[in-house]
């Protein structure tokens, strides 16, 4: 194609269903050749196919781009206020803001522009919601939680509950009061059913950027650097810290007050017990090097089939 010319399609579909008025976007390898006549978004020209194909350096990035483009450029916000709604007096809404039945906005808060809280989210004491934020139904803030700007909360998220924090003495468990808050930057997505500590004294604090997937726990001052991303089913132990730019695998388990640099790389189901520098790749349990974790399971493996 030259660079002028141009393509119409009606919609985005996966291979196996797109028409020839259909965009589709190929990320990996197909096991068995399609014929197909839609147009192919690709990061180079698939031979099999005898159709319009348009390189992409990112094909994932375009279909996300498009997407949004395509089905979410409508999505402003419209000034309403359910009448079956609890708004204290002293709180302060942005107009305009979306705010559905059922939700709770307690005392001191502040909503910024363009926000929509959908039905039954409570809202605590001393909250600050940044603009063009979406709250999903039954989401749960307590006091003194502070989410910035462009955030997505998705349904059942609970935010600043307590750490769990007990002494025992005399063969009782004393609860320790958590008295920090919790501090979210611009831009961070949390998943449903996904439940962040507030702080024992001070913050648990999630960078920007961050994206945080359903059923996670990030316990009482935790820190979770900019642009980190954290799968779903994975529990962050208290006050343990997390560098930028890092990926979390599902159902990892990192120790508390342990400290994982920029740039890490921990892999599904590994448990993370000492401290992790910059840079590293790391699986199994407890997380070692990933080359030698496979050495390490490959000589297991030897050593069990030969007992055999």
């Amino acid at each position: 194609m030259n660079k002028d010319d141009s393509i119409q399609f009606t919609g985005i579909k996966p291979l196996e269903l797109a028409s020839e008025n259909d965009v589709v976007f190929l990320f990996s390898k197909i096991p068995n050749p399609i014929e197909t006549k839609s147009k192919l978004i690709v990061t180079k020209k698939r031979v099999p196919f005898d159709c319009i194909q348009i390189l992409h350096s990112q094909p994932r990035l375009a279909m996300a781009k498009l997407l949004k483009a395509l089905y979410f450029q409508n999505n402003r916000c419209t000034h309403f206020i359910h009448t079956m709604t609890s708004i204290d007096a002293s709180s302060i809404l942005n107009d305009p803001v979306n705010i559905h039945a059922f939700v709770n906005i307690g005392k001191n808060c502040t909503i910024g522009k363009n926000t929509v809280i959908h039905s039954n989210v409570s809202i605590g004491n001393h909250c600050s919601i940044g603009e063009n934020c979406t709250l999903y139904p039954n989401v749960t803030l307590y006091d003194n939680v502070e989410i910035g700007n462009n955030a997505t909360i998705h349904s059942s998220a609970v935010i600043g509950s307590d750490g769990f924090g007990f002494e025992k003495s005399d063969n009782h468990w004393h609860k320790i009061p958590h008295i920090g808050k919790v501090v979210i930057g611009d831009n961070v997505d949390v998943g449903s059913n996904t439940s962040i500590d507030r702080g024992c004294l001070t913050e648990t604090k999630v960078g920007c950027g961050v994206k945080i997937d359903n059923l996670v726990q990030l316990a009482h001052n935790c820190t979770i650097g900019e642009h980190t991303v954290i799968a779903a089913g994975s529990l962050i132990g208290g006050s343990a810290s997390i560098g930028r730019e890092c990926i979390i695998a599902g159902d990892v388990s990192v120790k508390d007050n342990v400290t994982i640099g920029d740039q890490c790389v921990v892999l599904g189901k590994s448990g993370v017990t000492k401290n992790m520098p910059s840079g590293s790749y790391v699986s199994g349990f407890p997380a070692i090097n990933h080359k030698e974790n496979i050495k390490r399971d490959a000589f297991l493996n030897r050593l069990f089939k030969s007992n055999d």
